[in-house]
């Protein structure tokens, strides 16, 4: 990268640079397979973009359940709370004080009502029908436009810094600070502009 580019991007330096490049083609790449997964489509080609090392990605989360709702699992409920007896409460684990304490579970439920709704009647405040599967479509096509929302903002940023205006507020025309595009280096703003931006709101 030259001098003049450098200079160019809000004063930082060559490595600064090149850190938050190598941040910004990580998110990059990262959006791109997660779009790909929600649409079920092969990911675009990273022509503009060179390969570089991957940063570890941490261990995905524990699998939920096919019996899952909606991504929250069933919780598992004690025949002794059909019947009104006292549950004993969650063991607190080891180097807690005192025994488990004891909740009052519900009474019976009465004959002829269901203990939970059917999903078909359970619409919010006694309303239309809960449609679970409407909710999830929607639920992915708002994740859906988020991802792409960022990818839009990660690769603005690869443009900006390609141009040598990369780490200049879009607002006030200042330098955007170095921790700022540490932890947001797609930042357009400044961290002053940017809490006017979101107050107005």
């Amino acid at each position: 990268m030259s001098n003049r580019t450098a200079r160019a991007d809000a004063g930082l330096t060559a490595q600064d640079l090149a850190a938050l490049r190598r941040s910004l083609q990580e998110q990059r790449r990262f959006r791109l397979e997660q779009l790909a997964r929600m649409t079920g489509r092969a990911p675009a080609p990273e022509a503009a973009v060179p390969d570089v090392a991957p940063a570890p990605v941490p261990e995905a989360p524990a699998p939920v359940p096919e019996a899952a709702v909606d991504g929250v699992a069933p919780v598992p409920v004690p025949e002794a709370a059909v019947h009104g007896a006292p549950v004993p409460a969650a063991d607190p684990g080891p180097g807690t004080a005192g025994p488990a304490l004891t909740r009052e579970a519900p009474g019976p439920v009465p004959a002829g009502r269901a203990a939970h709704p059917a999903p078909e009647t359970a619409g919010p405040g006694g309303g239309a029908p809960w449609d679970g599967a409407a909710a999830r479509r929607e639920v992915q096509a708002e994740l859906t436009a988020s991802a792409r929302m960022v990818l839009h903002d990660v690769e603005a940023a690869l443009e900006r810094m390609d141009r040598g205006g990369y780490g200049t507020c879009e607002l006030c025309r200042h330098p955007i600070e170095l921790r700022r595009l540490t932890i947001v280096p797609q930042a357009r703003y400044c961290g002053r502009c940017h809490r006017v931006r979101e107050a107005l709101r």
